[in-house]
């Protein structure tokens, strides 16, 4: 039942928020682990430009990162930017699905 949550979340442009010991990307140190997991707080806040920060500060080409961050741009309303990470991943289905 997990296995089919989280690929329900991953196929509408989300990631699980991730365990202190663990990362979306799997390989996030864990300070960026950290800033990651703040950034579901600050959007469950309705606060998506301090979101939208938090990953932005961790300067990285993470894919789950631009994913994420197409995610909160489009939460924002802010279109452009999120279609531009989106397009960072041009292969991926659920980057593309972000851009429909």
């Amino acid at each position: 039942m997990k296995k089919i949550k989280i690929a329900l979340l991953l196929s509408l442009g989300l990631t699980p928020i991730p365990g202190p010991h663990a990362s979306a990307a799997g390989d996030m140190p864990a300070g960026q682990a950290a800033q990651f997991a703040a950034s579901y707080k600050q959007e469950a806040a309705g606060e998506m430009s301090a979101a939208v920060r938090s990953l932005e500060e961790l300067k990285t080409d993470d894919y789950f990162i631009h994913l994420r961050l197409g995610w909160l741009h489009y939460r924002g309303e802010t279109w452009n930017d999120s279609a531009a990470h989106y397009r960072l991943s041009p292969d991926n289905p659920r980057a593309q699905a972000g851009l429909k």
